[in-house]
């Protein structure tokens, strides 16, 4: 479901793929790989767009369809800023 949860927060963020791209430093073509499941992202950039989104990396690569988001400001403040 990673594609899928990537893109929902994408689209509930009002981001476009290139607006995202710019964010993490990669293509929007690498973006639209990665949504479409034809690419899967590295550690570093699924750790990179759960600090964007405020979620856990766990809910992002997380296979159930309905598994629940991690609340908003709960993403750990020490792992972000390594990123």
């Amino acid at each position: 479901m990673l594609k899928r949860h990537i893109k929902a927060l994408r689209m509930m963020r009002k981001l476009s793929l290139s607006e995202f791209g710019n964010l993490l430093y990669v293509s929007k073509t690498h973006l639209h790989l990665i949504e479409t499941g034809k690419r899967l992202p590295s550690v570093k950039l699924l750790c990179k767009m759960a600090v964007i989104f405020d979620c856990n990396p766990n809910w992002l690569i997380s296979l159930k369809e309905n598994a629940k988001r991690t609340p908003c400001g709960s993403f750990y403040t020490r792992e972000a800023s390594l990123l």
